[in-house]
């Protein structure tokens, strides 16, 4: 986890990498992006959770992808062949999340990352429910006058959907994808 406020005397950075979705900018941190697809034939799963279209074939490896407008309940839009795919480390594994378009990767001072909990009051929000978790959100920042939520890539996913998607991804496509 990235610390917002960091105390020490020299100034500390990230990068993030911003994005949209649904006419809207988001951000990831730099260091959790593996790489950026176009998009690639997405094998369907049977009772994968909603937000879960499938898993492709990256290098050999079956890559879960999360629509990341049907996670967030937003409007779907058809994919197109240059739709892209921003694959992150999550949990140790490859994810990827199927945006609208990528932005940009900005170098931002840690200490211009504002915590959710300074702008989410506890009369808001209760911080301390597991439900605190579903808004993603690792920070706000601002870039070039427009507040950017940077999303918590660990909470993208509940353990319970986790264990959905796990399972269900057969062995075969497993085994496939690694030939």
């Amino acid at each position: 986890m990235h610390d917002a406020h960091n105390q020490s005397s020299r100034q500390q950075n990230s990068a993030i990498l911003t994005f949209r979705l649904s006419g809207y900018t988001y951000a990831l941190f730099i260091a959790d992006v593996i790489q950026i697809i176009e998009m690639a034939t997405i094998i369907r799963l049977p009772q994968s959770p909603a937000s879960v279209p499938g898993v492709i074939n990256f290098h050999g490896t079956a890559v879960p992808i999360i629509d990341l407008r049907t996670h967030f309940n937003l409007p779907f839009q058809p994919y197109g062949a240059h739709t892209p795919i921003i694959l992150i480390n999550f949990t140790d594994r490859p994810l990827g999340l199927i945006v609208d378009s990528v932005e940009e990767v900005l170098d931002i001072a840690d200490r211009q990352i504002i915590e959710p909990n300074a702008v989410l009051t506890a009369d808001m929000v209760d911080l301390e429910e597991p439900s605190w978790r579903d808004l993603y959100l690792a920070g706000l920042v601002d870039v070039e006058h427009q507040i950017v939520p940077i999303l918590q890539i660990d909470a993208l996913l509940t353990p319970g959907q986790q264990a959905q998607v796990n399972e269900s991804i057969p062995d075969e496509l497993l085994s496939e994808a690694q030939k």
